[in-house]
């Protein structure tokens, strides 16, 4: 039985034909590590831009998602499977928020780790890595090693962004910030140029999360022309409803659009309408949800 499929990332370019094998339990894991013939990449959750995280033989770990939190230590032990959203999940309640998220909360913690992904805050913070305490992997014997900054710290560093080449990752603790709200303050400046962009990102090289969507179409004087988005977490007396904590969006589009809508004119002329749009927010402040914020994209 051929149970080849074609895979790709989360642009859904370049497109690999190949093998995705599911492994159930970390003894059925160390076994199939032992046992392989031939290479294979791991894989988490096929969010990746571009084919970093493909090959022709695949193995993916789908055993159940363990999430251990402990609020005084403010850290969380998680299973490689646990994706970025799941973590929000619970420790949001609590009052705690993953250190650095990407763009997409669909990331697993193992592909976080495995990239050493960035987020928002990378300027303040740095990346994901940097605030993971220990992993647990598996490598190429089927024997389980723990490595850290002080045990095993070779391994440890080749593996933090080593995109799974050093072995299987299948736990990891990390450590969790403490937040007062759920929400985000947002500021938003609009900036008519890639000069005025960067100067706008030095002035406020202070703030904790900043992020800019440029217009990569626009040409001359208006070259790099953007929208940059300020944000921090709301401060003072908590104020976390656990009843309202995430966006339910209620709106997508099912289907994909075909490539001739994918051109320069409708690309350009789509741009041109978020910038003009946008541009009536500049200097303006609000407050949003972490979702709208941090993921705008999984809408």
């Amino acid at each position: 039985m051929n149970n080849k499929k074609y895979y790709s990332g989360w642009n859904n370019f370049p497109v690999q034909y190949g093998r995705m094998d599911k492994v159930h339990s970390i003894d059925e894991l160390s076994n199939y590590i032992r046992k392989s013939t031939s290479t294979f990449i791991p894989v988490g959750n096929l969010k990746s831009y571009g084919d970093c995280v493909l090959n022709k033989k695949m193995a993916k770990y789908v055993g159940s998602k363990k999430i251990k939190f402990n609020k005084v230590k403010k850290t969380a032990i998680v299973s490689s499977n646990v994706l970025i959203g799941d973590l929000i999940r619970k420790t949001l309640p609590y009052g705690f928020f993953p250190p650095v998220v990407p763009g997409t909360k669909y990331v697993s913690i193992g592909g976080a780790i495995a990239a050493d992904i960035h987020g928002k805050n990378h300027h303040i913070k740095g990346s994901f890595c940097n605030h993971v305490i220990w992993v647990d992997i598996i490598i190429s014997d089927g024997s389980i090693v723990r490595c850290s900054k002080s045990n095993n710290e070779e391994l440890f560093r080749m593996t933090c962004g080593g995109m799974g080449l050093t072995g299987f990752i299948i736990k990891a603790a990390i450590k969790m910030i403490s937040i007062d709200s759920h929400h985000i303050k947002q500021k938003t400046y609009v900036a008519n140029n890639l000069s005025d962009l960067f100067q706008l990102f030095i002035e406020n090289q202070t703030k904790e999360y900043s992020v800019a969507w440029i217009d990569c179409t626009a040409r001359r004087n208006r070259l790099g022309r953007g929208i940059i988005l300020l944000g921090e977490f709301v401060k003072g007396k908590c104020e976390i409803n656990k009843n309202k904590l995430h966006d339910n969006h209620r709106f997508g589009i099912p289907f994909y659009f075909p490539d001739i809508f994918m051109n320069r004119f409708s690309i350009s002329l789509f741009n041109s309408l978020y910038f003009y749009f946008s541009s009536f927010k500049d200097k303006q402040e609000s407050i949003v949800s972490y979702d709208n914020y941090f993921f705008p994209l999984d809408k």
